[in-house]
């Protein structure tokens, strides 16, 4: 084969942009968890303090929309961070972390220790889920004659 056609078949065959194998990834050993694509799970990095524990979503979008309630709030009454922090007892760090979305599991007396500081209150309150599929009968209390 000359080499005019040697070098369109290789064109042929592997046209510039697609992608190629990297020689290093193509001979892994036959243990899929020692390639060096693998790395640990979320279970080893929380264990070893790299992450913290995962919330679910909506936890997170209701705590971001509480924080954001109690940010507007701070601004709107002229406080700062270290008004904030002198009044709630918390850093200023703190109180940062928890308003940029840092913080993604404060503890109650956190949340409530912030709150307070701007002269308002937290309530928890209880929510009945129905499961998909399933009729859930309304839990009531007995009537009394």
């Amino acid at each position: 084969m000359n080499e005019s056609k040697r070098r369109l078949s290789e064109i042929v065959s592997n046209p510039p942009g697609r992608a190629t194998a990297d020689p290093d990834l193509t001979d892994l050993s036959s243990d899929p968890l020692s390639s060096p694509l693998v790395g640990p799970g979320p279970d080893e990095l929380v264990a070893t303090g790299e992450i913290d524990e995962p919330v679910s979503q909506g936890a997170f979008l209701e705590l971001s929309n509480l924080m954001a309630k109690l940010k507007d709030r701070r601004t709107v009454m002229g406080l700062s961070l270290a008004d904030v922090s002198e009044r709630s007892g918390l850093t200023r760090q703190a109180i940062s972390r928890l308003e940029n979305g840092w913080n993604v599991n404060p503890t109650l007396d956190t949340l409530y220790r912030y709150s307070l500081s701007l002269d308002a209150g937290i309530t928890l309150g209880l929510e009945e889920i129905e499961p998909e599929g399933e009729e859930v009968e309304s839990i009531t209390s007995p009537s009394r004659p």
